[in-house]
């Protein structure tokens, strides 16, 4: 079993470059040493299982959030306890607004990768003079 302290100093940092890595087999590679090989993604809308099934999703997350947009994920914040990190993030790049926010709670297994990444996001900021008071 890995040291979790160690996790928490060093995972946020490697989960965020993973969905932000826009080489394909580096980004395969980010993830193999990231999650079980039984992991899962679970989303309000989608529940993903198995280390190819991941791959794939990181991957179109990339292509619509990050990919040619400037975007970027980062993380704003960390902590853990027992296993488990809890992970704030933003999506923003160039100088712009933010364009996504949420926060994600992973689960490690013994072997200190993720079992489990449950996903949460926040509402999206309302456009400066777009029908507010």
């Amino acid at each position: 079993m890995q040291d979790i302290a160690t996790d928490i100093t060093t995972l946020p940092d490697r989960y965020v470059a993973a969905w932000n890595e826009a080489d394909p087999e580096r980004r395969r590679s980010a993830v193999t040493r990231l999650y079980a090989d039984d992991g899962r993604i679970v989303t309000p809308s989608v529940e993903v299982s198995g280390s190819e099934a991941i791959v794939e999703h990181i991957a179109e997350a990339f292509a619509e959030f990050v990919g040619a947009s400037g975007n970027r994920f980062r993380r704003v914040g960390s902590t853990g306890h027992h296993q488990s990190l809890l992970i704030r993030w933003e999506l923003t790049g160039g100088g712009q607004r933010v364009a996504g926010a949420g926060l994600n709670v992973l689960i490690l297994g013994p072997d200190g990768r993720i079992g489990a990444d449950y996903q949460f996001s926040e509402p999206r900021p309302a456009e400066p003079g777009a029908g507010g008071r």
